[in-house]
C-alpha cells in the first residue's frame, strides 16, 4: 500500500526516522485541491482548497499502520485517507481535522520545506 507523507516524515525532516526501511517510491504532489497549513513544528494537510502540495510517496506494510495512526494521532487530529496523487497514483495519506487549523497559516507554495 502506498503512503504519502508531506510534512516532518520527508527525508531529512525531524521524524523521517519513523518511515526507516521502509521503500522510497517516488516525488509526487496531491491534486490541485488542497490547503497546507503550518502548525508550528510541523504541518496540516486539509481537505479543501485549491492547492498542489509536494511530498514524498513509500510503499508500506499494512502492519505498520497502527503505528502511524498513533504517531498521527489518527482519528483525533489527523484522518488517515486515500488521496490522488498528480502522478495519477492513489495513497493514504493523514489529513488534519478542520478544527485543528484554527488560525493557521497558510503555506501557499504547498511545500513544507519552504515554509
Amino acid at each position: 500500500m502506498l503512503l504519502f507523507v508531506y510534512g516532518t516524515l520527508l527525508k531529512g525532516e525531524e521524524n523521517a526516522a519513523q518511515l526507516h526501511g521502509v521503500p522510497f517510491i517516488a516525488n509526487d504532489s496531491t491534486l490541485p485541491q488542497y490547503t497546507l497549513v503550518n502548525l508550528g513544528r510541523y504541518p496540516g494537510l486539509l481537505a479543501t482548497g485549491n492547492c498542489s502540495v509536494c511530498g514524498e510517496v513509500y510503499e508500506i506494510e499494512a502492519s505498520i499502520l497502527p503505528e502511524l495512526d498513533d504517531f498521527e494521532d489518527h482519528p483525533e487530529v489527523y484522518i488517515r485517507t486515500q488521496i490522488g496523487l498528480a502522478s495519477g497514483l492513489h495513497a493514504f495519506t493523514y489529513v488534519l481535522r478542520p478544527e485543528h487549523a484554527a488560525g493557521a497559516p497558510e503555506i501557499p507554495s504547498g511545500q513544507w520545506r519552504n515554509r
